[in-house]
């Protein structure tokens, strides 16, 4: 499961602080280390973050 910081305002926060874990085929946070190579920040894909949230 992931979860926002019960302190965090979704509507005028900037940052946020989400809770999880990596998992061993690297779903959710496990391949986090991965935005620390050239590669990863160079593609603009990996620029966008996409949140659903229920409002």
């Amino acid at each position: 499961m992931v979860f926002l910081d019960y302190r965090d305002n979704l509507e005028s926060d900037k940052n946020l602080i989400i809770y999880a874990h990596g998992r061993l085929d690297k779903n959710m946070f496990g391949s986090l280390k991965d935005t620390l190579k050239a590669n990863w920040l160079n593609n603009k894909d990996n620029h966008i973050i996409k949140m659903s949230t229920e409002n």
